[in-house]
């Protein structure tokens, strides 16, 4: 889907879900214009390691993934994805999902 905005808009993967009841994830993405120039710029100039957190962090390496997107909240600007991630490492780190566990959010309504 994001390939259809032919670059119209700066954007920046944040992380892949399933809803219930489909076996596909999808891609969400984050729109940086909406961001404070200063917000936007740091995102701007991570993606290749945030990128990298992301391949870490489906990988359960949970140390390095976070080490990663803790570079999303350096220089005082909000990253609010950076900062769910960092929060989803501590607790997988604690709590091992195991090795089916494919990195994909699975949401469902109950």
């Amino acid at each position: 889907m994001a390939a259809g905005l032919d670059g119209r808009f700066p954007l920046r993967q944040s992380e892949r879900v399933a809803v219930r009841g489909t076996s596909d994830p999808a891609a969400l993405f984050e729109r940086l214009d909406g961001e404070r120039p200063a917000g936007r710029k740091k995102k701007r100039e991570t993606p290749g390691r945030v990128a990298a957190a992301r391949v870490d962090f489906r990988a359960r390496r949970y140390a390095a993934a976070e080490t990663s997107f803790r570079c999303g909240l350096a220089g005082g600007e909000a990253d609010g994805a950076a900062a769910l991630y960092i929060t989803r490492c501590a607790w997988l780190a604690e709590h091992d999902p195991g090795e089916e566990w494919d990195g994909v959010a699975r949401m469902s309504v109950e």
